[in-house]
């Protein structure tokens, strides 16, 4: 389960395979759409156009696209060199001095008869940027007919017709490749590969299909432009399934995150209706304000006999004031917090703050003095005594009371 979902999510199961023939004067594009269920490939689509821009438009983004040149400019060699060597030894043997830094090679192995088959890099560019423009992915590239020996083993017949060439197997090997000149008619043929029914047209694109699903590698000097090819695509894919996933969770939270909502509110509706209806839960409120209205009465009670002690302190200090002495704030049990709404008042309590202005130092110090004597001062604390100027200082006084 988690390959298939792994291998989906890297290619899904959908392929395109596009082989581009022919000679100069008459390019030919042969296009096949091959999809997989479970194991199998199905060639869904086929087709064969003389311009790119009419197979663009079968095509769906981010589904494996898979390129191979097979045109007049290409060629292949089959040869018998040793495994052993190296594949640049072997290119080289087959074309001597050929200018790698100019030429593209392409080398798979048929048995014991590597198949070699080059092409200049400027045709490769050519058509990898028109597949460009049209918004085409290419993933991955082969050269020629390397692809065919990825099927070599499943065809029944010894001659096999493809494009512009016809290929002869003996004891399921590659031994000959013809070219067919311009002159030549090719007759459409079909082929059986492991029971699917594939035609002369599309049999290289299948095969390319196949040999990039079987990941088979080959030798190349254009390995650098397949692994970017290979990440662009990757890349792509891997945003545009996660992009739809992302999208397909976003909307099922939000479903239910509606189902909830949608549930609750009729809860509260529901709720609210017994409520507004509820004749006993009004009779309570009733009783409730009743109970606070008597509240309020005793509160105003306790407040007016506070009242009646403040007024005997402020008149004990006002009593003692010296002419020097100027007040400016006298508070009775000071707020300890702003009043705010719904929330309690909170009063600093046994307690008087006293500011003002004095002119004589000493006249203050009395005064202080004569406030510690009162039997219901139990502290006295200066809080800030500033001078003004040279004739007067601002002073704070902190009282604390004692009601017993």
């Amino acid at each position: 389960m988690f390959d298939k979902t792994r291998t989906y999510l890297k290619e899904g199961n959908l392929y395109y395979g596009l082989e581009i023939t022919g000679h100069p004067k008459e390019i030919v594009f042969h296009f096949c759409e091959i999809k997989r269920k479970g194991t199998e490939l199905f060639i869904s689509n086929s087709m064969s156009h003389t311009t790119l821009s009419s197979i663009a438009k079968s095509i769906k983004k981010n589904a494996p696209f898979i390129l191979t040149l097979n045109t007049s400019d290409v060629i292949t060699k089959i040869t018998d060199s040793k495994l052993s060597k190296s594949p640049e030894a072997i290119v080289h043997e087959q074309f001597p001095n050929l200018d790698f830094n100019a030429f593209y090679y392409e080398l798979v192995q048929n048995n014991n008869l590597p198949l070699v088959a080059i092409l200049k890099k400027e045709k490769l560019h050519a058509y990898l940027n028109q597949l460009s423009a049209l918004k085409i992915n290419v993933c991955k590239i082969a050269i020629g007919i390397a692809p065919i020996t990825t099927i070599i083993s499943y065809l029944t017949t010894d001659t096999l017709c493809i494009s512009t060439n016809k290929l002869q197997f003996e004891n399921g090997v590659l031994q000959k490749i013809h070219q067919f000149s311009e002159a030549q008619t090719i007759v459409p043929t079909t082929y059986e590969i492991n029971g699917l029914t594939v035609s002369s047209a599309s049999i290289i694109g299948f095969a390319s299909v196949l040999n990039f699903i079987s990941e088979s590698e080959s030798s190349t000097n254009f390995s650098d432009t397949q692994v970017v090819l290979a990440t662009e695509f990757k890349n792509k894919r891997y945003f545009e399934v996660f992009l739809k996933i992302s999208i397909a969770m976003l909307l099922v939270v939000l479903l239910i995150n509606f189902l909830v909502f949608n549930y609750y509110f009729q809860e509260v509706t529901s709720l609210q209706n017994i409520a507004s209806f509820n004749s006993t839960n009004k009779k309570i409120l009733l009783e409730l304000q009743d109970e606070v209205h008597t509240k309020e009465k005793r509160v105003e009670a306790i407040l007016a006999s506070s009242n009646s002690k403040s007024s005997f302190f402020l008149d004990q200090l006002a009593m003692g004031i010296p002419n020097s002495i100027q007040l400016s704030e006298l508070v009775y049990q000071p707020l300890l917090k702003p009043i705010r709404e719904s929330k309690p008042v909170e009063i600093n309590e046994k307690t008087i703050l006293i500011s003002g202005i004095s002119k004589n130092s000493s006249d203050f110090s009395q005064w202080i003095q004569t406030i510690e004597t009162l039997h219901w001062v139990k502290q006295t604390q200066t809080l800030d005594y500033d001078f003004e100027n040279t004739t007067s200082s601002n002073f704070s006084l902190k009282l604390t009371i004692n009601e017993e």
